[in-house]
């Protein structure tokens, strides 16, 4: 342990926070926020059709919100976007705005996640990232659209900076900024909340997202959070130390549920058919499990368990799926309620809890059930998990045979 760390003060700081988070919980129920339409409809971290769409609906001037260009005019100030001389009843947003196909050197093409066009012709391109990792350029290309007469943010939950991989060359504060949910989008919302006529409809909304945000971000309420502050405050180094093993703890618990899934899946697996192989592990974005069919080795299409990180596709709920490298197998013949994901992904299955619920290993509340690997509980939910695998590959391994037939016979040709 560092030198100067008191494990009393730890232990005292820990329950402080304890009481502290069960005082919000309690408050959260009595006002009945724990029953959330975006919760119940599965939809919590869908970048997407919850969160781009969302927060593109409120900036559009022409909005059924009927607020005209006043939610767009909050969101700016708190940018610190300057837009006098804008006419902003003329401008326009967009969700998922297509820039043109991705080039062979990923400079130019894509999707901007939100983009707000101004009369005057300049433009605004929001790169909306919740779990998700970035792609090649990303940045880069969103600058390129209208190069010289756009600026670039890059939103994520806490101002988390976009990869080298992404950014490219641009810099911060020259080419795009950061902005948080924790703070400018809730900041926002909130603003865009007190305008409202009471009791509307918008405004109900606007209190049910803002709930969500609050949740994806752990964000108290305002007296709650001056006691986390204090408490934190009164013992730094303590709550630096608890920070430190945050990750590595957190990490082994999700690594321990992938080896005894991995285990499992081996040793339900014929050996003589399968193979089963470790992928990333789950300090990666996209952290897998492989099973490869050994008859069809030689083609790029295999089953995949992703992600164990909590992050990535999915909205980084864990699923089984089929990963074909070569995207030409978009036709495969779903089973029950499994859905074609993406060319990358045609066919994927939810694994879910022995109650029922989606496996987001995200989820704190899910990484306590799993945090000790004796209990009966994490035997379950490997249990559980497992056995939807062993279904999932049994019932596609004759159509992955099929695909192997058909590649071995173009091979030929």
């Amino acid at each position: 342990m560092e030198s100067n760390i008191s494990i009393e003060k730890t232990i005292v700081l820990l329950q402080s926070v304890e009481g502290i988070v069960k005082t919000h919980e309690k408050d959260a129920i009595e006002r009945g926020e724990d029953f959330n339409l975006f919760t119940v409809m599965g939809m919590e971290h869908n970048e997407t059709f919850t969160h781009s769409a969302i927060i593109a609906a409120l900036l559009q001037p022409k909005g059924n919100h009927y607020m005209g260009f006043q939610f767009l005019e909050l969101f700016l100030k708190q940018l610190g976007y300057k837009h006098e001389g804008e006419d902003l009843k003329h401008t326009k947003v967009y969700k998922e705005f297509h820039i043109g196909k991705i080039d062979d050197t990923y400079d130019t093409g894509g999707f901007i996640d939100i983009l707000i066009q101004f009369s005057s012709g300049k433009t605004l391109a929001i790169e909306n990232k919740i779990y998700a990792g970035d792609q090649p350029k990303q940045l880069h290309r969103y600058f390129n659209y209208n190069k010289e007469n756009t600026y670039v943010y890059y939103l994520t939950l806490f101002g988390t900076e976009p990869s080298k991989n992404s950014s490219q060359d641009l810099e911060e504060g020259k080419h795009y900024d950061l902005i948080a949910y924790n703070r400018q989008i809730l900041d926002w919302l909130e603003a865009c909340y007190d305008i409202c006529k009471k009791d509307s409809t918008v405004k109900t909304s606007l209190q049910q997202y803002i709930i969500l945000v609050k949740k994806l971000t752990n964000t108290l309420e305002n007296r709650l959070e001056m006691e986390l502050r204090e408490a934190i405050i009164g013992n730094l180094k303590e709550a630096k130390y608890i920070s430190n093993n945050y990750q590595s703890i957190v990490f082994n618990i999700r690594e321990q549920f992938r080896q005894a899934i991995l285990h499992e899946v081996r040793n339900r697996l014929d050996s003589e058919i399968y193979a089963v192989t470790e992928g990333n592990t789950p300090d990666y974005h996209y952290s897998q499990i492989w099973v490869h069919l050994k008859k069809t080795h030689t083609i790029p299409i295999h089953f995949g368990i992703e992600s164990f990180s909590g992050k990535g596709n999915n909205d980084g709920c864990l699923f089984v799926g089929i990963l074909d490298h070569t995207k030409k197998y978009s036709d495969i013949n779903l089973i029950s309620s499994d859905r074609n994901y993406n060319n990358w992904w045609p066919v994927i299955r939810n694994l879910t809890t022995p109650e029922g619920n989606r496996l987001h290993l995200g989820s704190d509340a899910l990484l306590e059930k799993l945090a000790a690997e004796k209990l009966e509980t994490f035997k379950q939910f490997v249990e559980k998990t497992v056995s939807d695998i062993v279904e999932f590959i049994g019932v596609y391994t004759t159509q992955m045979i099929k695909i192997h037939e058909v590649e071995l016979k173009l091979t030929n040709t």
